[in-house]
This record gives C-alpha cells, structure tokens and sequence, in this order.
C-alpha cells in the first residue's frame, strides 16, 4: 500500500469497525429490551458522526506532523483515538448495565446527581465484590487492548522514518472534500443540527429516546412545562365550579409520607416476623392506624408511583396537566409543602409535574448540611417550616428503605449488611432493606414529633405507603422498574386518623384511591375524571390495573371475587404472547402460573373478565 492510501484505509477500517459494533449493539438492544427499531437508525448515524469528527481530529493532527512525525504525536494520534472508543465502550456497557437494573438508559444529569452514591451503589450489587474487580481488570485489559490498537493504526498515517513523506501530493490532497475549509467550519453546525434533530425524533418516539447518545443529553420524561400548565389549570378552574358550592368541610391537615421500595411483608406492621416497625406498630394498638390488608403500587417505578397517588391515576396518563389532590386543596387555602431526601427536581422532571402549586419545596440538592439519600435533611427542611396558622399539605418522601439510602450505624441491626461480608449476597440485601425499613420507622416517628410540635398533626389525616416494592431474586430478579411480580407491587397502606371516622373498605386498594379518600374525608367532591376510589364507601374496589413501560412493558389486572383475588399479567415478546395468571390468597408468592398448569373450565370466566378489562385499560387486546 502506497503513502497516498494508507492513511485513509486506516480510517476506513476503523470506522467500518465503529460502524459494525454500532449496528450489531443497537440491534440487540433494541430486539433485548423492547424498544423502538428506531433506535438502530438513530444510532448508527451518530456513530458514524461521531467517527467523522474524530476522523478529521486525528487527519488534522497527522497534517500537521510533517514528513517525520515524532514518538509524542503517533502516542497523541493513539491516545485521542483510544479515547474516543473506550467513551463508546463505556456508553454501551453504562446503557447495557442501566437497562438490566432498572429498565432505562443512563443520562449524563443522572450519572452526575448520582455519582456521589457510587459507593452505595457498588456496595448493594446483588453479587460478590470479586465479580466487579474480574469486571474492572477486564475492562482495564480492554482499554490497554484498545490503546495497543490504536498505536498500531497511528503507524499507518506515516511512512517509516527515513523513507519518503507519507504526506499525499498537494493536488491529491486538495481533492478531499473532508478537508476543505467549509467543510470543516460547517461541521460543528452540521452536528448540532444532527444531534438536535435526534433528540426531536425521540420526543415523537419516547421508546427511541433510550437510544444510548440520545438518552445521554436528556433527561427521563421529555414533556411540556407550558403545555402542562396550561391544561393543569383548565382542569383546576372546571373543578373549581364544584366544590364552590361547598361552604363548610373539614379543613384537617393533610399528611401523605413515602418509603422508597417499601413493600408490605418486609414490616412488621403486616406481620413481618423481624421487628422493623416499632412506631408504626405501636400506632396500630391505639386503634387510630388503618391498614389497607392488599394495598397495590400502580407500577414499580418511583415517579408513576407518586404521580398515581396524587392524581388518582392507574393508566399512564400522567402527564403533568393532570389535576392532582394538592392543586385542589391548594385553591380552598392550603399551604402545599414537598420534602424529599432525595432528587425529586430532575428525576422523570417530577418538580414540573407538581406543577406551580407548591408554596415550599425541599430536597436533597437543597441541603446545605446532608447528602443525596439522606433521610435526616427531610428535617433540614422541616426546621424551615413556619407553626401551623391554617391547613396544611405535606408530600414527605424517605430514602433509607432504597439500596441507595444512607444507612445510619445506629439502625445497622441486622448483619452482615454488606454483598460479599460473608458469601451470601441475597441475606445481606435484605439485611441492610431491614435495617432501611427500621431507619425510616424511626424517621416517620421524627415527623410525627415535628409536626406535632408545630401544630399539624392534631386533627389530621396521615396516608404512610410505598411508592413500589423491591425484589430479592424471588422472580430471577432483582430490584424494581421492570416487572409486576407482588415483590414490587405489594406496599404498605396506612392510614392515620385521630378520629372515629369508619374507613369501609380496608381490604382492597392501590395508589390511584388514596387521593379520592383524602377528599371524601373532608367532605369534598372527588373529580370525576379521577380513576380512583373513596376507602369510606362501602362499594368495595373489584379491579386495579398496573404497568411499567421499562424494558419489555408488562401490563397486569387485578381482580377481587367471591374471597378469591387473580392477578393476570402479561407482555409481547419477540411478537408472542407471554400470560401468566396467579391467586394472590392461596398463592401469595406467584409460584403456581395457572394458565401454564392447563386450561381449567372454572378459570375461563375469570380469564374473559381480566382480558376485557386489560383491553380496555390498555387498548391493546392481548391474544
């Protein structure tokens, strides 16, 4: 091969290389985890982009060398090459890790919010710290691999030393579009351009939008802050014509707390045989704690969790218009406060969907004194909340129950707490979940002495639940976001109400009746556009519908008849089918798929009614 080709050949393998991962990468991971196949288009073209302005970097700093290029610039020729492939590498293995865990890709805001948790991350993998080193020797070797590959391709831009320029004769040179100077100066435009219209394609198509380079420049959630005012206020005012009527109601105090990932049967408040919740269990003996038996999460991810329950809403339409419970009580005269110890400013834009109601809003990034995850800057911003002098809202949100919380020594009760101590990673993960839940026991305690210290817990209504659960491995999967299983759909739903009011119907509920009860409760009319119901009614809730559109979307329905509750569950994969049918009351765990064990006659009425409902429900009729 002669000076005049080598340098480009060399470019061309490289990229042909770049080029072919790409494809190779975004079509398994489109096919693996459900999303668009317009992922695969998106990804290559920028791939390629990509390997254009690095292609030029590297032609330029070849230019300029000269006939002898030195030792120093072939390592400057190799470094910014080798660079640029292991940042690739390292985008498809952050999206690949991401998208195993919780169902998304990484961006580069949640990466920065989070990498002061990185230590907690690493230390609640669900394996051995052995397995992360192999993982990061591998790695290291690979870098090393990629550098070696990249000097040698940086001898290709060059002849030998001693023998002719490798520099390409003048007029040759002068041919090559790449080169020209409008070319050059046209193509940072040409990129912004590219990248912008990238992101507007995945704004059309949001299961796009988990595209490794797309996903990196946005955020979770891409709506319509103006848009969403717009209708949030439209739903306000039609409302408004309803409850103007009414002239007196109870203007109690309205108190809703969440534990991150708290499920159910973790609690010994529903019986758990470890102790977990002392304060909550001596709540229960005074007879003022109302427990929902079979409370239900919407979904298994935090944002559709909290939306749920403040707009009354089991579908996913929880846009950010959505009329939600403290928009209400904000209009009759309310002070709205949202303390969270953890992001609740950019993470899936939940600030936008409080919406422009909210009179005090707190958390993590706003603590000057704690870290993210901290549950003891929930009372940071309770030392800023002035003694009650009218109604009040409280939205508090605990993270000491999440693998990410920071767990405090004093709660460390049940050891060993850390994957990898003693060899058994699972008991370890649920070791330090316990210890989170007695740690958050004991913060809802704090905030009970708080805001009894400044008047708000007399007469009040305080609603204690989980936005989702967690999983152990019971299902071959750890965590939450990306499947329907009880492990992550079972919360805790507590009522706390100093009154003798009688709650009707305690057996049976999920997020989206939390809202309609709070409103019945003081008298109020419930919208009704709402999807919830009042637990003061005695119309017991016959269904409850949920989803996740992590990975590949799961969609459930369940169904409570004569004693007995079905849950059906179900998603397409690779363009089957996949149905599983559990009762909840002689199957708890979701051990026995009764649809796999044969058709049986008394079950084909039940999977008639559950399908309607889940066609209705999700406008997609399951087969």
């Amino acid at each position: 091969m002669n000076s005049t080709t080598r340098a480009p050949a060399a470019g061309t393998i490289v990229a042909g290389a770049h080029l072919l991962l790409a494809l190779v990468y975004a079509a398994i991971f489109a096919a693996r985890y459900g999303y668009s196949p317009l992922i695969v288009p998106l990804h290559v073209a920028q791939v390629a982009l990509g390997c254009v302005v690095v292609g030029l970097l590297i032609r330029s700093i070849a230019a300029r060398a000269g006939p002898r290029p030195s030792r120093r610039t072939r390592w400057l020729i190799a470094i910014v090459g080798a660079t640029a492939s292991s940042l690739y590498l390292v985008i498809l293995i952050g999206c690949a890790v991401t998208n195993e865990a919780w169902g998304w890709s990484v961006s580069l805001s949640l990466a920065r919010e989070y990498a002061s948790s990185l230590p907690a991350i690493i230390g609640n993998l669900p394996f051995s710290r052995g397995w992360l080193y192999a993982g990061a020797t591998l790695y290291i070797a690979t870098k090393l691999a990629i550098l070696a590959a990249w000097w040698r391709v940086s001898l290709r831009f060059f002849r030998r030393p001693g023998s002719p320029t490798s520099r390409r004769p003048r007029s040759t040179r002068s041919r090559s579009f790449m080169h020209r100077p409008a070319v050059k100066a046209l193509l940072p435009a040409v990129a912004v351009l590219a990248t912008a219209t990238f992101i507007a394609i995945a704004r059309y198509s949001p299961r796009a939008a988990a595209e490794p380079f797309t996903a990196l420049l946005t955020a979770p959630g891409l709506p319509n802050p103006s848009q969403a005012r717009a209708r949030n206020l439209a739903a306000r005012r039609a409302y408004s014509r309803a409850y103007a009527g009414v002239a007196n109601f109870d203007h109690r105090n309205v108190v809703l707390i969440f534990a991150d990932a708290l499920r159910a049967d973790h609690t010994s408040v529903y019986g758990y045989a470890r102790k977990t919740t002392p304060f909550l269990d001596s709540l229960a003996t005074t007879g003022r704690l109302r427990r929902v038996q079979l409370a239900m999460s919407t979904c298994s991810f935090t944002a559709c969790g909290i939306l749920s329950t403040l707009a009354s809403r089991d579908t996913r339409v929880l846009e950010p218009g959505s009329l939600k419970v403290h928009d209400i009580l904000h209009d009759l005269g309310y002070r709205v406060n949202f303390i969270a110890s953890t992001d609740n400013s950019s993470w899936y834009t939940l600030r936008v969907h409080y919406g422009q109601t909210v009179d005090y809003f707190f958390d993590a990034f706003n603590s000057k004194r704690f870290a993210l995850n901290d549950d003891r800057s929930a009372f940071e911003a309770l030392d800023a909340v002035p003694a009650a002098t009218g109604p009040a809202f409280f939205f508090f949100f605990l993270s000491s129950t999440t693998s990410l919380g920071d767990k405090l020594p004093q709660f460390q009760h049940w050891l060993p707490a850390q994957v990898g101590a003693d060899g058994h990673a699972v008991q370890s993960l649920v070791n330090a979940y316990d210890n989170g839940i007695l740690e958050a026991d004991n913060s809802i305690q704090r905030i009970f002495g708080a805001l009894d210290q400044r008047g708000y817990l007399k007469n009040s209504i305080v609603v204690i639940l989980g936005d989702h659960g967690e999983g152990f491995g019971e299902h071959g999967h750890f965590a939450h976001t990306k499947y329907l299983y009880q492990e992550v759909l079972h919360i805790p739903l507590l009522i706390y109400d100093d009154s003798d009011t009688t709650y009707r119907n305690l057996e049976f509920a999920s997020q989206s009746d939390i809202a309609p009860t709070v409103l019945d409760r003081l008298g109020l009319p419930i919208p009704p556009d709402w999807q919830g119901h009042s637990l003061l009614t005695a119309d017991p809730k016959s269904f409850s519908t949920h989803w996740t559109d992590r990975g590949r979307p799961w969609h459930a329905v369940v169904y409570r008849t004569r004693g007995q509750v079905y849950k059906y569950l179900y998603q397409t994969r690779w363009g089957a089918l996949s149905e599983e049918l559990y009762e909840l009351v002689s199957d708890p765990g979701e051990h026995h798929n009764l649809i796999s064990l044969g058709a049986r006659p008394e079950l084909s009425d039940i999977l008639s009614t559950v399908r309607r409902k889940a066609e209705t429900t999700f406008s997609r009729t399951p087969q």
